[in-house]
């Protein structure tokens, strides 16, 4: 089994590797500059699908988040890190592969609604049998479930491609413990976090 980990949030004292020695680990944006402090060092290939000047749409990762492109800066070339387009201060860099994912994935346009819906489309096309999400959906705010819609589509679909999903804890993408209407339910949280206005 071909398995990779896709990481976001920091969910754990020890690397998401840990326990998984064959799998690649993908990292996303800030995650080794905000929550690592830059020691996550056993990454395979690194991610951040915006746009690294300022756009209309966008601030820019040399605005928002400087300590992170010069993280980027500082790896050398000995791994991967996809941007949107390849820039040459981020040796490493590489441009992300969209034609490929949109060639493979074309019905699916309206579900690339953040970065990990184009991680897990381009893990099943190299080949992935196994994916694990980990610190991804640790945000339960309306606003970031909102912005985050696609991946439970894509969870779905790679699961009826027949290949393996799992989701680490904590995460609102892991499967409910008990079958609705049959099963005694857990108990829903009551608070503004998952409140919707």
């Amino acid at each position: 089994m071909k398995s990779v980990i896709i990481h976001g949030k920091r969910v754990s004292l020890e690397s998401p590797k840990t326990g998984r020695p064959d799998a690649e680990l993908w990292g996303v944006t800030r995650s080794n500059t905000q929550f690592w402090n830059g020691q996550l060092t056993d990454w395979t290939r690194w991610f951040d699908l915006h746009p690294i000047e300022r756009t209309t749409y966008y601030p820019g990762v040399r605005n928002i988040r400087p300590k992170t492109l010069w993280w980027y800066a500082k790896q050398g070339a000995t791994k991967p890190i996809y941007l949107l387009k390849a820039i040459p201060e981020v040796v490493a860099s590489v441009t992300f592969p969209l034609d490929a994912v949109l060639k493979e994935f074309p019905r699916e346009k309206h579900w690339y609604t953040c970065q990990v819906d184009y991680m897990i489309p381009f893990a099943i096309l190299e080949g992935f049998t196994h994916i694990i999400l980990n610190g991804i959906g640790v945000n339960k705010m309306p606003e970031y479930l909102q912005r985050h819609a696609g991946i439970p589509y894509w969870i779905g679909l790679a699961r009826g491609m027949g290949i393996d999903i799992e989701v680490d804890p904590p995460s609102v993408y892991r499967t409910p413990p008990t079958l609705y209407g049959y099963e005694a339910a857990p108990q829903v949280l009551r608070n503004k976090e998952i409140r919707f206005r």
